[in-house]
């Protein structure tokens, strides 16, 4: 699955489908190209909720559409 994460903060229809993808075990790439802040902290990249989401369901978060493209084929 592909979520796009942009926004000041993550769509909560996108969140919840994260979640149940990763309830699913179906890895999940985030993509966050949004520079305005997003997360919990100024260290997060997004809500701490939907990051562990992401790693917990193997998948990873990016910067870029190259490389959310490169993990998702990786995944594959």
């Amino acid at each position: 699955m592909l979520a796009l994460l942009d926004g000041s903060d993550v769509d909560s229809g996108t969140a919840a489908e994260i979640g149940y993808a990763a309830a699913l075990a179906r890895p999940v790439v985030g993509l966050r190209s949004d520079i305005r802040t997003a997360g919990d902290n100024e260290a997060a990249i997004v809500n701490l909720q939907v990051e562990w989401f992401i790693e917990a369901s193997g998948g990873r978060l990016t910067g870029t559409l190259d490389t959310a493209v490169a993990a998702l084929l990786a995944l594959l």
